[in-house]
């Protein structure tokens, strides 16, 4: 009896490919989770604004000097946006090394150069910390539209083409 006659979803379970194809189609869904929370992060942003809580912590990254600090209003307001901006960043950064890694292509690099691009057409620095505070609906409005229309052009591209995820990256 030859090794080759093993039943096929045994031999993908014992090479690793089944995990691999689960972990790819679980990809969108974690890009749709993880945008959901970058908007409820823009949101909450709006509240920060909005209760005038953007300086209520005095120093970053610690607030008062503590990583938990005292439980006033306007501090929680603003202590609660850091957290889940750096909960968002984790996210997104695990969604790049995820994508980066299901698809082995040129995504990770042709989204850099995409940020970077936008940066030079606007005359701004390629890499920046920004401390200006921005305000209003239609800064509000422009992040969640960004957001959004970055991650359908992610998703679309990945459903029916996932070799131009790179390119259309790049190009949004």
């Amino acid at each position: 009896m030859h090794k080759t006659t093993a039943i096929p979803a045994v031999q993908a379970r014992a090479t690793g490919a089944l995990s691999s194809a689960r972990r790819r189609l679980a990809l969108p869904y974690f890009a749709i989770f993880t945008a959901v929370a970058t908007y409820s992060l823009i949101v909450l942003g709006g509240t920060v604004r909005a209760t005038n809580s953007g300086t209520a912590c005095p120093d970053w990254p610690l607030c008062y000097g503590d990583v938990v600090p005292r439980m006033e209003y306007h501090v929680m307001i603003e202590w609660s946006h850091r957290l889940v901006a750096s909960i968002v960043g984790f996210m997104i950064l695990g969604l790049a090394v995820w994508a980066w890694r299901s698809y082995r292509g040129n995504m990770l690099v042709a989204g850099i150069a995409g940020v970077w691009a936008a940066h030079l057409m606007f005359a701004e620095p390629v890499l920046q910390v920004s401390l200006k505070a921005r305000d209003g609906l239609s800064q509000g409005f422009a992040e969640a539209v960004a957001t959004f229309g970055l991650v359908a052009t992610i998703l679309g591209s990945l459903r029916f083409r996932a070799e131009a995820t790179p390119m259309l990256v790049g190009l949004y």
